[in-house]
């Protein structure tokens, strides 16, 4: 191994060809890695326990009973969900930098209104006596729009540009919606925000905005009471039987 400038490792070998230098595996930082899977277990979103509006839109009922009642779950590092709650904290830092700018070019004296509002965390109704809140990405003032930022991968991407919106993320933006028209917001629409992961533009992603359906945020809410219901009634394991297998 031969040193650099001070702090500074490179790893040196003689093959014919290679300019002195090869690649190998045991870098005195390799355990950098095990820093930032550290880390990345540690955000609010692998910390969290109790359920939001992303788990009451599961499909899957089994997935919903084992959600509403806490069940402990192994979690492991998972570098897509690291990457997108990345992407999703610089979204929220972008937005708040504008509205930065915005108040302070504003003339003084006059009020200005933002057009941007950034992450925002919102009730979006009750499961029996359970409130159930989440945090909403984006909301548009002028056109009323609540918005959902999705980090995917190309074919996820290329399926919501054909207009092909999972039932999950649907219902989700729906209770998104209802939580926002509960504090006093006017709203008009819902976004579904596709940020590409693997593009190299960020304009290769889509936006899909929909009509608000309140009957399907009712549901959802109605369906999570039942289960809930159902798991204090008769307990954990009966229910599970009722639910069936798993069905993502």
């Amino acid at each position: 191994m031969g040193e650099g400038r001070p702090g500074v490792y490179l790893h040196v070998g003689r093959r014919r060809g290679d300019c002195g230098r090869r690649i190998v595996t045991d870098s005195p930082i390799s355990g950098l890695f095990d820093l930032l899977e550290e880390d990345m277990m540690g955000t609010d979103r692998n910390l969290q326990t109790r359920i939001g509006p992303s788990g009451l839109g599961t499909t899957c009922d089994r997935c919903l009973v084992h959600g509403l009642a806490e069940t402990p779950q192994y979690r492991h590092p998972n570098w897509w969900a690291g990457a997108g709650t990345a992407i999703h904290e610089w979204c929220e830092g972008a937005i708040l930098r504008h509205a930065g700018r915005v108040l302070r070019s504003a003339p003084a004296g006059e009020s200005t209104e933002v057009e941007w509002l950034p992450e925002n965390r919102i009730t979006v109704g009750n499961v029996l006596d359970v409130k159930i809140s989440g945090t909403a990405d984006v909301f548009h003032v002028p056109s009323g729009t609540v918005g959902d930022f999705k980090c995917l991968g190309k074919s996820s991407l290329e399926k919501l540009k054909r207009g092909n919106v999972k039932a999950i993320y649907r219902r989700q933006l729906m209770l998104y919606w209802r939580g926002y028209e509960n504090e006093g917001y006017t709203v008009n629409h819902v976004a579904l925000i596709g940020i590409p992961r693997d593009a190299k533009s960020i304009r290769d992603g889509s936006v899909i905005t929909m009509p608000y359906d309140r009957m399907e945020a009712e549901t959802v809410l109605k369906r999570a009471s039942v289960w809930l219901w159902l798991t204090r009634t008769n307990g954990l394991e009966a229910t599970l039987g009722q639910a069936g297998e798993h069905n993502r």
